[in-house]
């Protein structure tokens, strides 16, 4: 099930020149913001969100631009409830919330019913959206506007080309509309990701101009900067000079928008050892530039990901202890800023305990827990680290068999083999290599036999 609340996330607000109300507006934001994260990091959730849902119902109607504000509070109001509140805490926030009196109740209760994964719950929220994307509060109109017309909920359905083509039309100066053009190369590159298909074009899902590259590019400072390394927006071109083309590029883009494109589009294509090894200083000299812009922030998440997949713990723990130590985060269109920092951190944990690097994946779990105490996360994130100092070698087999079920049942032994290879050549730890090296034996013994048995 999905909580997050990616649609309502949009890029920094000082990378547009806000209109008055937007302006007037955004100079109560930032003090508010601070209050709710203090409040949600010190263990009163249900103040900080009670905080950030007033701070909506605040928002001037009369500026489209209003909806770039909507990003922090939206950002770390999701996170809240997603991830932080108890089932009885979301109840008691339910009951403040009064859609019929304010606009932005009903957008924020529409967008946690769109993102429920529940399709009794997502198809009447498209309509709630629908409706709010004909109204005159300007802000609400827009952000629904972006739902309906993003990839993230309602792909492929029919407001979604209506949506873009008003959005793209009437608000080509906000972030939203750039984002519109964006995420379909973003989802594109997933999908050669996962396929290993190497013959698509990167505009192919864009509904801006049909794909059409000189207006795509005219749209989007990222990736025009982009196809200067790549001028096809080709798959079958993109290569490992391509990818560090692209990552040099990050520290000569003065645009922080250019540069967060650049990083995203640089997530979905280093698969390979050789790959993240070109691209790797181009992310550090971004990374290291003080957290003030997503790009920034992106790129150190991204070098997280890849010390995880070069078997670099050391590296690993120092990025997650860097990213807790954050305050209020910068934000994004397409993902949650909090959830990424938290997701970075969990799988850093996973991959701690997985490898038997025991002592880090206690102190990444602490670290989590400490940074928002007396919250659900928290009590969870406790709750492992002392299972793992109770029997670390059964966490770790615990944590491995949960992951090998899957690919077990399905008699996947290529995936089998591959994650075990990966963890018996990695891991720094004796009796969890010898135990994992006796249970490969023991599977292939077993595929052995079922062939035998079969006739194959």
């Amino acid at each position: 099930m999905r909580h997050d609340l990616p649609g309502l996330l949009l890029f920094s607000v000082t990378l547009i020149a806000a209109a008055p109300a937007a302006a007037q507006f955004q100079a109560t934001v930032a003090a508010a913001e601070a209050q709710a994260h203090q409040e949600l990091t010190s263990g009163a959730v249900h103040d900080g969100a009670v905080r950030l849902v007033e701070l909506l119902r605040d928002a001037p109607g009369d500026d489209a631009a209003v909806a770039d504000s909507f990003v922090g509070p939206s950002q770390l109001l999701g996170f809240a409830i997603a991830s932080l509140m108890t089932w009885p805490d979301r109840g008691r926030l339910g009951e403040i919330l009064k859609p019929d009196e304010y606009p932005t109740d009903k957008l924020l209760i529409a967008v946690m019913q769109a993102g429920s994964g529940m399709q009794n719950l997502a198809l009447p929220a498209r309509k709630t959206l629908e409706d709010l994307a004909k109204l005159d509060h300007l802000a609400v109109r827009v952000t629904a506007l972006y739902i309906l017309g993003g990839p993230y909920y309602y792909r492929g359905m029919p407001p979604q080309k209506p949506s873009v083509a008003e959005m793209v039309l009437s608000y080509p100066e906000l972030e939203f509309s750039r984002c519109l053009i964006e995420m379909p190369v973003y989802y594109t590159l997933d999908k050669i990701a996962k396929t290993g298909d190497v013959d698509r074009y990167l505009f192919e899902d864009v509904i801006y101009w049909g794909g059409r590259k000189e207006f795509v590019l005219q749209a989007s400072p990222g990736l025009a900067r982009a196809a200067e390394a790549l001028p096809s927006m080709h798959s079958r071109d993109l290569n490992d000079e391509v990818a560090e083309r692209w990552a040099d590029a990050l520290s000569t883009e003065a645009n922080p928008r250019a540069r967060y494109t650049i990083v995203s589009m640089l997530a979905k294509t280093c698969g390979t050892p050789e790959r993240r090894a070109r691209v790797r200083a181009g992310l550090k000299a971004l990374a290291d530039m003080p957290p003030a812009s997503p790009d920034v922030l992106r790129a150190r998440m991204l070098l997280a990901e890849h010390a995880r997949a070069d078997h670099d713990p050391r590296t690993l723990l120092g990025l997650v202890q860097g990213l807790l130590r954050l305050g209020v985060l910068p934000c994004t269109a397409e993902r949650s800023m909090y959830e990424a920092v938290m997701q970075t951190a969990q799988h850093a944990t996973r991959y701690f305990t997985r490898l038997g690097w025991h002592a880090m994946a206690i102190q990444a779990h602490e670290a989590l827990a400490a940074k928002f105490p007396d919250t659900v996360l928290a009590e969870a994130e406790l709750k492992q680290a002392d299972a793992i100092r109770a029997d670390g070698l059964k966490a770790s087999l615990d944590l491995i068999a949960g992951e090998m079920d899957a690919p077990l049942r399905n008699g996947d032994l290529d995936t089998l083999r591959d994650r075990y290879r990966d963890i018996i050549e990695n891991t720094a730890h004796g009796p969890l290599r010898s135990i994992l090296r006796e249970q490969l034996e023991k599977i292939e013994r077993d595929a052995t036999k079922s062939d035998g048995a079969t006739g194959f």
